[in-house]
């Protein structure tokens, strides 16, 4: 019985094996169904199981998909792991399945909060090649700034402190990107300044290039 729960093998990135069942995990994916059918002309795919490289996040975005699929094409999706189940949908081929959700909800980002769209892009580091690559990573950055221009009179109607930045960031120290583009842009730290700074330096980077 537990064989035929479990009658596949996936080592996704060199990292770790998932033991799954094939029926069960390939439902919802036909890049994963090409995958496994190449895979059992090839070899005894019971005993060697399949080998997935360069998967988005690595074992944690496959955890995601295989949570998806055993919760027949369920699962709760917020910003803090939209970006990741978007690049494996993308990457899985997963057209008719979970690609159209996590589109549906990246489509409304501009009505998200400054917060939420922060997280998500500060959540994109550990898969930022197919972040990048499928457009979300541009997305977040346009509408990051979008929101600074449309809360820009907040720089002249509120005096700095560590208070005066939006309502939920944290007094970090600010890297020296940050530290060049505040001073570059006013004498007075922007109201944005500190909630940036949790931000990976390459994104920092990127961010700083569009504004």
């Amino acid at each position: 019985m537990a064989a035929e729960l479990c009658d596949l093998q996936v080592h996704i990135n060199g990292q770790q094996t998932f033991y799954l069942h094939e029926k069960t995990i390939s439902r919802f994916s036909g890049k994963l169904r090409k995958i496994i059918k190449k895979e059992k002309k090839r070899t005894q795919i019971r005993k060697t199981g399949i080998e997935i490289n360069d998967f988005p996040g690595g074992s944690d975005g496959f955890e995601l998909f295989s949570r998806f699929c055993y919760n027949n094409g369920e699962i709760d999706i917020s910003v803090l792991n939209i970006s990741l189940l978007h690049c494996c949908a993308v990457f899985l081929g997963m057209n008719d399945t979970l690609l159209p959700k996590t589109s549906e909800i990246l489509s409304r980002m501009s009505d998200w909060s400054w917060t939420d769209i922060r997280d998500c892009l500060k959540n994109c580091t550990p898969f930022i090649s197919y972040a990048e690559s499928f457009g979300i990573l541009e997305k977040l950055i346009s509408n990051l700034i979008i929101k600074i221009t449309q809360n820009s009179y907040c720089t002249t109607l509120i005096p700095y402190s560590s208070s005066s930045s939006s309502p939920d960031s944290s007094t970090i120290k600010p890297n020296s990107t940050l530290s060049r583009l505040s001073s570059s842009s006013s004498t007075k730290r922007l109201w944005w300044f500190d909630d940036l700074t949790i931000l990976p330096p390459l994104i920092i980077e990127r961010f700083a290039k569009d504004l």
